[in-house]
């Protein structure tokens, strides 16, 4: 177990979800590891989506069975870092004109 947004958090796996954009299966897994990490198991968190461009990501994940919740990373000195998170998806989160990360 290791600490989250919640409290403690067991280590889960996740189910295939949609990935568009070039990656690599490693990154993708880590990707997914790092957004499921910071729930608990009650929450019942599952991957929706995961979507790769350039040095950003997001990941979509349904919580509770009923809330959209989207995790962002940029990949820096060879790892992904998160970034910001919050209900549901963000527009832009890809432009780093828009969004400057």
């Amino acid at each position: 177990m290791t600490g989250g947004r919640y409290g403690p958090v067991a280590r889960r796996t996740c189910h295939a979800a949609p990935v568009s954009g070039p990656h690599d299966p490693g990154s993708v897994r880590e990707l997914q590891r790092l957004a499921l990490s910071e729930w608990p198991p009650a929450a019942v968190a599952q991957v929706r989506s995961v979507t790769v461009k350039g040095p950003r990501a997001e990941v979509v994940l349904l919580v509770n069975g009923d809330y959209e919740y989207g995790d962002y990373f940029t990949r820096f000195d060879g790892a992904w870092h998160p970034t910001a998170g919050g209900n549901g998806p963000t527009w832009g989160w890809d432009d780093a004109r828009v969004i400057e990360w």
